[in-house]
């Protein structure tokens, strides 16, 4: 049985997230998107609460936010402040872990197929 995530770093913006897909992850991800002929659609919602369920999102780095102070800090990682981005970054954030589970994956070893 494979538990291991596919874990990856990808950006969106000028933050970096770090993403873990397990297999429970990724199949979820499957039971998100269906077919209408040869066009693939995705329910983002069902996408969104997969990458909740789950714990997609392992961490960031340079994700800001305005304190009351109307300084721009950095925004400790949370689940609870996750939720809290704009809608558009979560969905763009969870486009990328849709591709790192079912995309082309870069081999880990560094060599290339010839």
């Amino acid at each position: 049985m494979l538990v291991s995530p596919f874990n990856r770093k990808v950006t969106v913006g000028d933050a970096t997230f770090t993403l873990g897909v397990s297999m429970a992850a990724k199949i979820a991800f499957m039971r998100c998107q269906g077919t209408k002929g040869d066009d693939v659609d995705i329910d983002y919602a069902e996408l969104l609460e997969a990458m909740k369920k789950y714990n997609v999102v392992l961490g960031w780095e340079n994700v800001m936010m305005t304190n009351p102070e109307g300084e721009i800090v950095p925004m400790k990682f949370t689940a609870a402040n996750y939720e809290s981005l704009d809608l558009a970054v979560q969905l763009a954030v969870a486009a990328e872990a849709f591709n790192v589970a079912f995309g082309e994956v870069p081999n880990e070893v560094g060599s290339e197929n010839k």
